[in-house]
């Protein structure tokens, strides 16, 4: 029996995003946007341990449901399960993967919501063709069966008062906030290809220390504190290294910064949950992951004819995309991009 959407109103309802960071925090406003509409209803998110960080105080939320990444061989099994006890009357997989699909099909729920441009459509019973080339306009597209037509896609990730108060006294101690703006620049990815050059961000950064009057801090992630420390062996202007953090106290980072530069990654998205304008430099990624028509995001990228291809590899093998991008060409890019943020409110 077919279900009339129009008067559905569910109980309980169920999110799953598994990973990554980026992706989860671009799911929030569909999150927000089910709240709206479903104001009474249990709502309840799946998804593994780290990623499943930012979501954490998330006020639109009942549960975080953590699937354990490595959970053996019985994990799929035991996740169905959960699913089903949850007793969900409506379920949206923002994945439609392998392992998301057989969880939506088998959860008892009335109505599965997913893309329907993916092999596994038929799995689901509502599959919605998406809408939009931004990631999180794409997956609130999804909504639109439910009636939710638009809303906004600033994107949540609440930080405890005691990161903030972290990165306070690091701010203080480091002499940082005295006038000049603060530049936060993240020069990682967890994919190589993604990753534009180390000795290009050293002269990035000593161009917006001296052309900008900006004080630099350089974030890192976990394993990477020797790699950005011969980043800033490689700069001709002293810069600061940010202290280890936990994804809480980074995201309070970037918060207390101007401006946030760096590859197109989940960081990026922490930034701009915490309102912070971000200028991401693009390899082989598209701009998907980029908020459309809002002056407080800027990518650049080099003009080639192979890019983006979105490939987790350079079939060319020359990675030209992020090694041909040079510094002066980058600046010139953020420096203009800086120069439009003052017009733009605060």
């Amino acid at each position: 029996m077919e279900i009339s959407l129009s008067s559905f109103e569910p109980a309980r309802i169920l999110v799953i995003q598994l990973r990554q960071i980026g992706d989860v925090l671009l799911s929030t406003p569909a999150v927000r946007a089910l709240r709206k509409r479903y104001p009474k209803a249990h709502l309840a998110y799946l998804v593994e341990e780290r990623p499943g960080l930012v979501l954490q105080g998330n006020p639109y939320l009942n549960e975080i449901i953590i699937r354990p990444r490595h959970g053996g061989r019985w994990e799929p099994i035991q996740t169905i399960r959960r699913v089903r006890q949850g007793r969900f009357d409506l379920v949206v997989d923002f994945l439609a993967s392998p392992r998301t699909a057989p969880i939506a099909y088998l959860s008892k729920a009335k109505v599965t919501i997913s893309f329907a441009n993916r092999r596994r459509r038929f799995l689901y019973t509502h599959p919605v063709m998406p809408e939009g080339v931004y990631a999180a306009e794409q997956k609130l597209s999804l909504l639109r069966v439910l009636g939710i037509a638009e809303a906004s896609l600033d994107l949540d990730m609440p930080v405890p008062e005691a990161a903030r108060k972290m990165i306070k006294d690091f701010f203080q101690a480091q002499g940082l906030k005295n006038g000049r703006p603060v530049v936060v620049i993240e020069p990682f990815h967890k994919r190589p290809v993604r990753e534009w050059p180390g000795s290009h961000f050293a002269r990035l950064a000593d161009l917006i220390a001296r052309e900008l009057k900006a004080h630099v801090v350089f974030s890192w992630g976990p394993g990477k504190e020797a790699a950005v420390k011969e980043i800033l062996a490689q700069a001709q202007e002293p810069h600061v290294l940010a202290p280890g953090t936990d994804l809480h106290q980074l995201a309070a980072l970037y918060g207390a910064a101007d401006l946030y530069v760096g590859n197109d990654c989940g960081p990026r998205h922490i930034a701009g949950s915490q309102g912070r304008p971000t200028f991401a430099i693009l390899g082989p990624t598209d701009e998907a992951w980029t908020p459309p028509h809002d002056p407080r995001h800027r990518t650049v990228a080099k003009a080639i004819a192979c890019r983006p291809c979105n490939l987790r590899y350079c079939p060319e093998k020359h990675h030209a995309c992020m090694k041909e991008l040079g510094p002066e060409e980058v600046f010139a890019a953020l420096e203009g991009f800086w120069n439009s943020l003052q017009d733009c409110p605060k």
